[in-house]
Parts: C-alpha cells; structure tokens; sequence
C-alpha cells in the first residue's frame, strides 16, 4: 500500500522534528528492577541479587535488556496527556521496535528520557508515526536508544490541524532535527568468559517455553502502565497475539539472555510484531521461543540471532532477532557465561 503524500506547505502544522523531554527524571530502582523482572520473566540472577550482579561485573544489580521500555513508556503517557481527550488516538498499534542498548541500566541511574517524533506517513485506512526514544544519564550521556513505528486510525489527522499548535507551544517541546548519537560502550569487571568454543551459523538454540496467564498480563501492564495492546477481561478468553509488544519482546529476551548466561551481552533487539488474535484459550497460553545463529563477526566475537515465539501454531512476530556478543574464550576472568546448547527450558 502506498502512502498518500504528505502536505509540504505549513511546517508548523506538522509533528516531524519535535522533541518532547519527560517532566521528570526517570529513577532506577532496585525495587523497580525487580518488579518489572519478575512481570516478564527475565530470571537471571543479576536482576535480583547485587553479589550476582557483581560476578557479571556490575556495580548495582542490573535491569533487563528491555527494561527501557519502563520510562519510555511514563514519556510516551506524558506526551499523549498533552492532547485533549477528544482527539486522542483512540488506539495505537505497536508495528516495529528497535533497542539499541550502550550499557545496560543499573539500580541508582538517573535518566533523562527524550522522544523525537522522526516521520510520519498517511496511508488510507492508518497512518505510521516513527518515533526515536533516548536515554541519557546524569551526565548527559546516551545510554541507550530506540526506534519504534506506531499505526494509528485516521484520527491521528487531527495532530495535523489544531492540536498541534497545543503539542507546539507545550514548554516540554522544542524543534530538534540534531542527530541523536549511539549509545557509549563500557567495560567491566570481571568479564564473563566461556569454554564452549564459537557456535557456528545455522545453530538451532534449545527452546524455552513460558506460560502466560491473564494474571501476568495484568502485572505486566500494572508494572509498566503500557499504552499498547489490551489484557482480556475476566469474562473473556486470553488472546496473546493481541498482548503488548514491548512484553513479548521482554520474554523472548529473557530467553536470549538464558542462552546467554550474561544480560551483558545484548546489544540490539530488534522485533516487527504480528497483531492477531491466537485462537483465545480460557485459561494459560504456552509460548515456545525459538533462535538459531546467523550473521557472525569476522572474529567470531559477536552475532546475529533470528529469534520466534510461536503460540498455538501462530507466529507472534513477523520478524525478530537480536544482535549480541558472545563470551571470549581467551578472558581469564571469573564469571562463567555459556551459550547452552543441550535442554529445554521453562521459563
């Protein structure tokens, strides 16, 4: 299908190159490390245990890969808050997301959080808004980014009349075109290290299985305050295919971390979500969580994932996959991350 072309004539009636900074800083918590651990899955050690989190060479205990999501999501909530209530996007569709992350985040950071509106596209029946999430630490560095598509009905056309000059004049938005940098890099210590010599392309992963309840999709949004997607109610069957993207990406890396052995060693995320309704069950739903190698570096230190998660036979993404470093076998340190290639998980 293809987009109707955009109106070039008034900038100021546009969204494109506005940034909104959130009213507060984003404190990270270990109590919200937990929770939100606990609400996808994410089981490692490190994201409960600070003696744990200081064998993977961390100073604090550590945050999931995908746990940006959090003020991310308390940004986009603030920024949609800035709308009149009649013309709000009735609802909005998560369709592609992207974590770049620099270092993961720790229990004690303070982060400035930034959303840059970046495109927006007209199509008949929904229009595609691309947004840019940035997280900054207290000195300004970027510690870790997103990118993210987001369908809505056409009455996002409603931003491009009035409502923008509300958007426009809100003191939390100004004009901003600049190019976000990447996020910075860090070293720590000790260095997981492995004896498994390097997997090569094509290696199928063991499979992880994780049981969703209603009651976990309402702790997940309970903890996150999602605005996408949708919890059954009581008295309807659990649809997964319609459960919050950002949560299914959140359980599909907490299985990368498992093959893993180390949090650490995820350094992009990427997912374009499927959006159905997975034949309603009316009670728990399994989901297997598929990855095998692809790409490989040249020095065999980092690689490609091609990821799935696949409910009652339907695929929960169109695509996904997650880039990562693996463990350097020459590192003499202590801690002992492995890429386990052998059983089954429950996750």
């Amino acid at each position: 299908m293809h987009a109707i072309a955009p109106d070039q004539t008034d900038e100021n009636r546009s969204p494109i190159g506005l940034r909104y900074r959130a009213a507060d800083r984003y404190v990270v918590t270990a109590q919200r490390i937990r929770a939100y651990s606990a609400a996808v899955r994410n089981r490692h050690a490190a994201h409960f245990s600070t003696a744990a989190a200081a064998r993977s060479g961390f100073s604090e205990l550590v945050a999931p890969p995908t746990f940006a999501a959090m003020p991310w999501l308390a940004a986009a909530r603030e920024l949609l808050g800035i709308l009149p209530p009649g013309i709000r996007p009735r609802r909005i569709l998560h369709a592609e997301q992207t974590i770049r992350i620099g270092r993961l985040l720790l229990a004690g950071d303070v982060l400035t959080t930034d959303l840059y509106i970046d495109s927006l596209e007209r199509y008949p029946d929904y229009r595609s808004l691309g947004v840019t999430m940035v997280l900054r630490d207290r000195d300004d560095r970027v510690l870790q980014t997103g990118s993210a598509n987001l369908f809505s009905d056409r009455s996002f056309d409603r931003l491009e009349g009035p409502a923008i000059d509300v958007i426009r004049r809100h003191p939390r938005v100004v004009e901003d075109r600049a190019d976000v940098a990447g996020p910075v890099g860090f070293a720590r210590w000790p260095r997981p290290r492995s004896g498994l010599r390097t997997p090569a392309p094509g290696t199928r992963l063991p499979p992880h299985t994780v049981t969703v309840r209603r009651r976990e999709l309402q702790q997940y949004v309970a903890v996150t305050g999602t605005v996408d997607g949708r919890v059954a109610r009581a008295d309807e069957p659990l649809c997964i295919g319609t459960a919050p993207g950002l949560m299914r990406l959140a359980l599909t890396a907490g299985a990368v971390v498992s093959w893993l052995g180390d949090p650490g060693m995820v350094r992009t995320l990427h997912a374009e979500f499927s959006h159905h309704c997975v034949r309603p069950a009316p009670g728990a739903q399994r989901i297997e969580l598929l990855g095998s190698v692809g790409r490989m570096s040249s020095d065999g230190r980092s690689a490609d994932l091609d990821l799935d998660a696949i409910c009652r036979g339907r695929h929960l993404f169109a695509r996904a996959w997650a880039a990562v470093n693996l463990p350097d076998i020459r590192s003499a340190a202590d801690a002992g991350a492995r890429i386990h290639l052998g059983t089954t998980t429950e996750m």
